[in-house]
């Protein structure tokens, strides 16, 4: 049984899709299904009956992915991102790509918001790995082939950028997202 769905809007472009497929090929113990038609309910009471921890769902903004909302099983809205902009995995890797087996964990660079280590920390959850907090990515331990980690990290102009990179040797795979906005829904 997956941890996460991930899915896209009713409305969507290729663009979105392939982003989608890219977090799915990246992303341990997920899954991706086209949504279509299919209402929030059904949505949800389809979640319920995976025993999913949650979904993410991808919307269009002028064809490209414009916001990441995750949601708990119960549907309701935990975090609502903004993306600026989002590069899928072959504008970053000119290798062919290959399925994920295994993620050590989510590290976060030691410096960011409140609002990204929240994500971060939920994503983790989900996910079902530890999250670190480290001063660089070079602070992340070497590991095994076919291993990611996530890197969430709070850039000067106030921006998140949240991408993955292979253990091995650190190099980028993407998706990489650059978020103007992480907005945390389930607190006032």
């Amino acid at each position: 049984m997956p941890n996460l769905f991930i899915t896209t809007s009713r409305r969507t472009s290729n663009r979105v899709r392939t982003f989608v497929r890219d977090l799915c090929t990246i992303i341990p113990d997920t899954e991706r299904f086209n949504r279509g038609g299919m209402s929030l309910s059904e949505l949800i009471s389809r979640i319920k009956q995976s025993s999913a921890k949650g979904v993410l769902i991808v919307s269009m903004f002028r064809g490209n992915p414009g916001t990441l909302q995750l949601l708990s099983p119960e549907g309701t809205t935990l975090f609502e991102i903004k993306i600026e902009s989002a590069l899928l995995r072959r504008e970053i890797q000119t290798q062919k790509p290959s399925r994920i087996k295994t993620n050590p964990g989510v590290f976060i660079k030691n410096d960011s918001s409140e609002e990204t280590i929240a994500f971060a920390t939920q994503f983790a959850k989900i996910l079902e790995v530890p999250i670190t907090s480290v001063a660089s990515i070079e602070a992340v331990e070497p590991g095994k082939k076919q291993e990611i980690f996530m890197w969430f990290q709070e850039l000067s102009d106030g921006k998140v950028l949240w991408t993955q990179y292979l253990t091995l040797d650190r190099i980028e795979i993407g998706p990489r997202v650059r978020a103007f906005k992480i907005r945390r829904t389930d607190i006032e």
